[in-house]
């Protein structure tokens, strides 16, 4: 049997992780660790997907730039196809500051991200999936939510079984929660927070699951959800059932918590 395929849908970007050495500065200039990897939940949570030993691909709008080189190098080396129409404009780059107990602050750009439209999608991305993961960010703005629910359509026909990712419970709104509905989703993942703000899966799909809290400690949180969103899907995917798939879903983001940045 081959191993199963997990498609995801949303951003996929540069990401910079800059830790200032001693805290934030209080002088106009200071030194600090950085580190230019791989991010955004599409991205984060394929190269997850990868690591469990499951077939990994995410699908975002592309912009053919350097940064878009290097993010696609970057996922290769670690397993995962990226696929997606070529646009206008430039890669988006995610900047996130860390201070000591985990606090961070993100500076976001988007980039292309936002700009993939239906027309732009191939029917050959997710022929093979066992189930699509759709991402909440792909869900916030046109033409990426008609593009998120045409996905959906084309993974459906192919066999495959859809979940839908809240991703942050800042970004809820009436009309995101009308277009998670809207996609008839097999499985739901968010955090408690996320489900609070959403208003509950009663509705929104057939297996809904509560990402976990993570158990307590001073680690980074960053990417944490993704990973557990990773295995709880490879799991399921492969055959697993529910409390089986959590199983798999907490080691990798106890995994992640141990990890200096959200990836593996």
């Amino acid at each position: 049997m081959s191993q199963p395929l997990i498609v995801t849908l949303g951003d996929v970007l540069a990401l910079v992780l800059v830790t200032p050495d001693g805290g934030l500065p209080d002088e106009p200039a200071t030194t600090a660790t950085t580190r230019l990897t791989v991010g955004g939940q599409a991205a984060i949570c394929a190269c997850w997907a990868a690591e469990t030993g499951a077939r990994a691909r995410a699908v975002s709008a592309r912009s053919y730039d350097r940064a878009g080189d290097l993010v696609e190098a970057e996922l290769a080396e670690r397993g995962v196809d990226l696929e997606g129409p070529g646009v206008e404009g430039d890669t988006g780059v995610a900047t996130v500051v860390r201070t000591a107990g985990a606090r961070r602050t993100a500076l976001t750009d988007r980039g292309v991200c936002p700009l993939l439209a239906p027309e732009g999608l191939a029917e050959a991305w997710f022929s093979d999936a066992d189930i699509l993961h759709v991402s909440g960010y792909a869900l916030l703005e046109q033409p990426s939510a008609g593009a998120a629910e045409l996905a959906c359509a084309m993974a459906r026909d192919a066999g495959a079984r859809v979940c839908v990712d809240v991703a942050c419970a800042d970004i809820v709104s009436p009309l995101l929660r009308e277009r998670i509905a809207h996609l008839e989703a097999d499985i739901a993942l968010a955090t408690p927070e996320q489900a609070q703000a959403v208003g509950g899966f009663d509705d929104l799909a057939a297996l809904p699951v509560i990402t976990e809290p993570r158990a307590g400690g001073d680690g980074d949180t960053m990417g944490v959800n993704d990973a557990y969103a990773a295995g709880f899907l490879a799991a399921l995917a492969a055959g697993a059932d529910a409390g089986d798939a959590r199983e798999l879903a907490r080691a990798m983001a106890d995994r992640c918590a141990k990890r200096e940045g959200p990836l593996p």
